[in-house]
């Protein structure tokens, strides 16, 4: 493999996901381990054999040693873990199968954003959930005591919104899958990170400024109709705003940039 003219930081990495991908665009499967072998000439003197040399002090004559040459083999064992995303993103260009455009965006697109970023850490407040919730407006108080038994259970997770212009597209970044924790940037920046942060995921929402009124009824039992109420709460007090793309990410990545 040739040098790349590209250069990656790559903060959020779905493992499981990258490797999927891989096996279904590569028939060799993503790589697991990678070896090389070297070959090294050595000159050797060897004490057996070869013709009498000179008397020692004993006056026993010795034997003078042949030279052979030998060869040893050296292997060298490369990590390849942080090689996938890298090896994902050259076989997806190569089969065209990332969309860039947000008029392009459809549902179950595979796509990529630049843009600024903004991320709510939620991980780093997730034990202080019964406040958050308690301060928002226009829960009674069924749907309170509903919201905080539901989002106590919740892993931590980190929402963020890449933004340009007026295209913005969001997206949960849960903590498993940081290469760096996000306290460290949220230290670092606040919530609004500037720079041409990318995401690359697979499209599952797109922007609309009115939920359509549900027509049917997709789990006719008791607790249905209680999560056809709670569930659009729910995303509209921490989830996807209507004027976002809604994004599953697999890669949160950034350019090097190089040296003038």
């Amino acid at each position: 493999m040739g040098k790349r003219v590209e250069v990656f930081d790559f903060i959020y990495v779905d493992a499981p996901r990258v490797k999927s991908l891989i096996s279904q665009l590569d028939e060799d499967g993503p790589l697991a381990e990678m070896t090389s072998t070297d070959a090294l000439e050595a000159d050797k003197e060897s004490g057996l054999g070869g013709n009498l040399g000179s008397e020692n002090l004993a006056g026993v004559k010795a034997s003078k040693g042949t030279r052979r040459k030998t060869i040893e083999y050296v292997q060298r064992r490369y990590e390849v873990q942080f090689a996938l995303p890298i090896d994902l993103l050259d076989l997806l260009n190569e089969h065209e199968l990332v969309q860039r455009q947000t008029s392009s965006f459809r549902f179950g697109t595979l796509a990529e954003f630049t843009g600024d970023l903004f991320i709510m850490d939620l991980a780093s407040l997730h034990s202080g959930w019964e406040g958050m919730i308690k301060g928002a407006a226009g829960l009674d108080q069924a749907d309170e005591a509903a919201a905080m038994a539901i989002f106590s259970s919740m892993p931590p997770a980190v929402h963020a919104v890449f933004y340009r212009g007026t295209a913005k597209v969001w997206s949960m970044l849960v903590s498993e899958n940081w290469i760096v924790p996000p306290q460290s940037i949220t230290l670092s920046h606040g919530s609004r990170v500037p720079g041409d942060w990318k995401i690359l995921g697979v499209v599952e929402a797109l922007p609309s400024d009115k939920q359509a009124a549900p027509n049917d009824k997709p789990m006719d039992n008791q607790l249905g109709p209680t999560f056809d109420i709670l569930g659009p709460k729910m995303r509209e007090m921490m989830g996807r705003p209507n004027d976002c793309f809604g994004m599953t990410p697999i890669l949160v990545y950034r350019s090097i940039t190089r040296k003038s």
